[in-house]
């Protein structure tokens, strides 16, 4: 609940008017409420983490609690599963600036959440920045933070594939089949640099004002070659590993690899 809310309720039940800056340091101040997300607030019960007092906190709790290095879009998924409110790329900021978080972008498009990548180089390192930001009176108590975050993201992960399969269930070929939506322009499915801009030429004579460097030719030419993916996260792994081919500088000049 937001701030301006909670004011609401005392004045319509308690008839008593409170600032709403006076009200949030109070809000801020006790441990008792979870930060939920700017001047928003709920308790223990509403599947929250307490402790953490900004969108920082938040994301190094469930990235530590992480087994493995995830997506930004997939993490914010978790996070927003349990309340949270922000914008995906506040919280790429608020980790890259303030935590021992690494972001590597594995993609062209760098404002597609599904393409940054975030790990923790780190476990001791994660684990001391925990413990500075005092969440809780004992270090040790960290790690009931850490499981409680844990249950959390097992349980959004398993929500998240059950909406992506229900997705591709209802349009199967929605991502994989270029020619459902339209021609494929790519002559072949050779990864090369000569194919590129030869997809690319094609798509520009058809009216498609494709800019240098843009992945749409690359889906066009991974489809021409038969590859089949069924989630976008598939896809732009694809993706990603093509064009490293296709604009490596030892190779991919042209169609015979020469």
């Amino acid at each position: 609940m937001s701030a301006y809310d909670v004011a609401r309720v005392m004045k319509r039940d308690y008839r008593r008017d409170v600032l709403r800056g006076s009200l949030l340091v109070s809000l801020s101040s006790d441990l008792r409420f979870c930060w939920s997300g700017k001047g928003t607030y709920g308790l223990y019960r509403h599947r929250l983490v307490p402790g953490p007092r900004n969108l920082q906190g938040v994301g190094s709790l469930f990235m530590s609690a992480m087994t493995r290095e995830v997506t930004l879009d997939a993490l914010a998924f978790a996070m927003r599963w349990c309340g949270y409110r922000f914008q995906d790329f506040s919280l790429l900021n608020a980790l890259r600036a303030n935590a021992p978080i690494a972001a590597e972008l594995r993609g062209f498009d760098a404002t597609d959440a599904r393409v940054w990548w975030l790990s923790v180089p780190s476990e001791p390192r994660m684990r001391r920045h925990l413990a500075i930001q005092g969440y809780v009176p004992y270090d040790q108590q960290i790690d009931g933070l850490l499981e409680r975050c844990r249950g959390f993201i097992a349980s959004a992960e398993a929500e998240r594939q059950r909406r992506l399969s229900e997705a591709v269930v209802a349009k199967p070929d929605r991502v994989s089949d270029i020619a459902v939506n339209g021609q494929n322009y790519a002559p072949s499915g050779a990864l090369t640099r000569v194919n590129y801009e030869a997809t690319l030429a094609a798509a520009r004579a058809h009216g498609r004002p494709w800019l240098d460097g843009s992945r749409k030719p690359i889906i066009h030419i991974l489809g021409r070659g038969g590859a089949k993916w069924l989630t976008r996260d598939e896809r732009d792994q694809l993706v990603a590993e093509a064009r490293r081919v296709i604009f490596d500088k030892q190779g991919g000049a042209t169609e015979d690899g020469q």
